[in-house]
């Protein structure tokens, strides 16, 4: 599923029960505010620039946590 410009491998309803938005299946401002607001907030969590826009640099850096977080450190 797509929306917004965005690519939903679970469909746009999963992604918006995700972010917290109504999921009605519709991509519409309020999801997409709320998508970069959790993109933000993942940001700081990693320790990356928290610009919310999920790029190359979240990404590695949501990797790294997540395999760090798999071995128990």
């Amino acid at each position: 599923s797509s929306g917004g410009g965005r690519q939903f491998p679970f469909g746009v309803e999963y992604a918006q029960s995700v972010i917290g938005t109504e999921p009605d299946g519709i991509w519409g401002d309020d999801s997409d505010a709320a998508h970069d607001r959790v993109v933000g907030n993942l940001q700081r969590a990693v320790g990356v620039d928290d610009d919310e826009i999920y790029g190359p640099a979240t990404n590695t850096a949501i990797n790294t946590a997540i395999a760090g977080a798999e071995k128990g450190n």
